[in-house]
């Protein structure tokens, strides 16, 4: 149930869940979730969905003069990113190698409703492993030069990590990941690359190919929590919300995306992801989605642990005041996610080389 006076995270989260109460707010409770929307970095994606059919929002003056902004910069930065994936294309023309979108780029070239609104900041590309090599050398023959990295990060990079050192444009300034992998080859799981590659489906450009709907999925869950420490997690959240809102329109998206989750190894972050999106979200999932997938959740300590901490980092920030609690577990789900990366004495070797690098 609504309540004007909530605190800015019970605000934005109930707006999120049903956009259509925006419009009984009043003046300070709309200020209230357009800042905690632009804090989130989810301004543009909320000003999509309070749109109303003829495109107009539900609110004047400034309240809808900060929504336009948010909607504007998130079209600039998906204009950037469609001049990225055209340079990329430049660059390996004449290579026969067709790159898989990811994320955002993915979102908008296959034009799903998740796309509108969203921010963006890189091009994410997936390519065969056995040519990464001649992805990077093609694409730095067009002008995109590694960021600058020391000899062990460039190291790290390319014997542990999924992925080469970012590439940035020499002209435009724009930023690629070249991925071989959606995880380090360290990493606890191990999906099958191949069967990513050989799943994605084309686009309306014949260059590129996008994750089939059920990978595309699995990878939102595997990189929101799995791969990293849930900085901007209820951005995340909300693409797998908009995700499961459209794709799951097709017959038998459902019992595809678990058996997918089970061969590919990743039940565990699927039951996550699908969890928190229907507890903080209300995205609806089918009970026997639920039920199959009880079996990947860990033992009932961790499991209630992993719930309160990922419901604490997945909810807005509050507008005032420290979260010292917030900081604590947002630094230990930092360590977690390095500790499900890489084993314990590579993770300490890296930590120590780390250290002594650090000023």
């Amino acid at each position: 149930m609504l309540r004007p006076n909530s605190p800015s995270s019970a605000l934005l989260l109930q707006v999120l869940r049903d956009p259509s109460i925006f419009s009984s707010l009043d003046d300070s409770a709309r200020s209230v979730v357009i800042r905690s929307a632009r804090l989130e970095l989810v301004l543009g994606r909320l000003a999509a969905m309070l749109r109303e059919p003829g495109g107009a929002l539900p609110c004047s003056g400034k309240c809808a003069e900060l929504l336009e902004g948010g909607a504007a910069e998130a079209y600039y930065q998906a204009r950037k990113l469609h001049w990225a994936v055209d340079r990329v294309l430049h660059g390996l023309d004449g290579h026969g190698i067709r790159p898989v979108l990811l994320k955002g780029g993915a979102y908008l070239q296959a034009g799903l409703a998740v796309a509108a609104g969203r921010l963006v900041s890189d091009l994410d590309i997936l390519v065969p492993k056995a040519r990464l090599t001649e992805v990077e050398q093609a694409l730095i023959r067009d002008g995109w030069v590694a960021m600058t990295l020391d000899q062990y990060d460039q190291h790290y990079y390319r014997t542990w990590m999924h992925e080469l050192p970012p590439l940035r444009h020499t002209t435009w300034g724009l930023v690629v990941d070249v991925h071989h992998a959606i995880l380090p080859e360290t990493s606890r799981l191990r999906p099958d690359s191949e069967r990513l590659l050989a799943a994605a489906l084309p686009t309306q450009d014949p260059r590129v190919k996008v994750l089939a709907p059920t990978d595309m999925v699995l990878h939102n869950c595997v990189h929101l929590f799995y791969d990293g420490d849930l900085t901007h997690g209820l951005r995340e959240l909300l693409d797998l919300a908009g995700l499961l809102r459209e794709l799951s329109q097709a017959e038998g998206f459902w019992p595809d995306l678990v058996e997918r989750a089970e061969v590919q190894g990743l039940g565990r972050p699927l039951y996550y992801g699908l969890t928190q999106v229907a507890a903080l979200l209300g995205t609806g999932v089918p009970a026997e989605v639920t039920a199959a997938l009880r079996r990947h959740a860990p033992l009932w300590p961790l499991r209630v642990l992993m719930r309160v901490c990922m419901t604490r980092l997945l909810r807005p920030r509050a507008l005032k005041g420290a979260e010292p609690l917030r900081a604590l577990v947002q630094w230990l789900f930092y360590v977690r996610s390095h500790w499900l990366r890489m084993p314990p004495l590579l993770l300490a070797r890296h930590l120590l080389t780390k250290a002594r690098k650090r000023p």
